[in-house]
């Protein structure tokens, strides 16, 4: 019987004493392994390099991402907090909410468990300031933790914050020109492995800001939204999110949507 407590930990080995022969084993998760005193020694050797050039000559993804085929579910307003009644005395953001894996893309072994699915971002102000928006500096998050049964193009639900609601907003209807003194967000999504060395995900240079998304992962390949090379043609559409209240963000190996909520 499978125990999911185990999941996400990993085999470790040391020694009883600093005079000892004998090798005991053990096992470490993350948490365990910030908060140990003892110096941990763990071998990445899934690829030979971790840099991404970028590609000048990208262009968007014209799946779901662009303006030809952006949400347009507007009448469907199924948010957190969004009736008509209370909006005036709310705060809107950028929150999002559905996202898959599809098939064939569920990077995390069969021996590992659920696929953790977080995301990488860098959020650019106007005066070229990058900060981390969804708290301390790691610039990441695990957006959920999808069982590998339920890996193969089943929607997933839960609410994580994306974005505030700040102005100037970068203009969608433009998209993908470069535009001046207005607020990015770059992000992408990958299989999270916490004990692996961080990866490239995208590197992305406006407003005089650079953000350079890396994720923790074994393998540079294991990006779910965007071709990190590309990434700097794929910031959030807020215009566009805000005009039509949600907007799907999709590749051929993940879905995600991000909605506009009041809260």
């Amino acid at each position: 019987m499978e125990d999911e407590s185990l999941e996400d930990n990993i085999v470790g080995w040391y020694y009883e004493t600093e005079g000892s022969e004998n090798v005991s084993e053990s096992l470490v998760d993350e948490e365990s392994s910030l908060i140990t005193t003892n110096p941990l020694f763990f071998i990445d050797n899934g690829v030979t390099s971790t840099y991404i050039e970028p590609n000048s000559d990208a262009v968007p993804f014209y799946g779901i991402d662009s303006c030809i085929y952006a949400d347009t579910s507007s009448g469907k307003i199924s948010s957190k907090n969004n009736s008509s009644a209370n909006q005036l005395n709310a705060t809107k953001k950028f929150h999002s909410y559905e996202h898959s894996i599809n098939l064939g893309y569920g990077y995390e072994s069969r021996w590992s468990g659920k696929s953790e699915f977080a995301i990488s971002h860098g959020y650019i102000k106007p005066n070229g300031q990058v900060l981390s928006l969804f708290g301390g500096t790691s610039g990441h998050k695990v957006i959920s933790q999808i069982n590998r049964n339920q890996t193969y193009g089943q929607i997933q639900h839960k609410w994580s914050y994306h974005a505030d609601d700040d102005n100037p907003k970068y203009n969608s209807w433009f998209f993908p020109t470069i535009q001046n003194g207005v607020h990015y967000m770059y992000w992408n999504t990958y299989e999270r492995d916490w004990n692996r060395l961080p990866k490239g995900l995208g590197t992305v240079i406006r407003n005089g800001g650079t953000v350079r998304l890396t994720g923790n992962m074994k393998y540079n390949s294991d990006w779910y939204a965007w071709i990190p090379s590309n990434v700097w043609v794929h910031n959030t559409q807020f215009v566009w999110i805000d005009y039509y209240w949600a907007h799907w963000n999709s590749s051929w190996k993940s879905k995600f949507r991000i909605w506009k909520v009041f809260v």
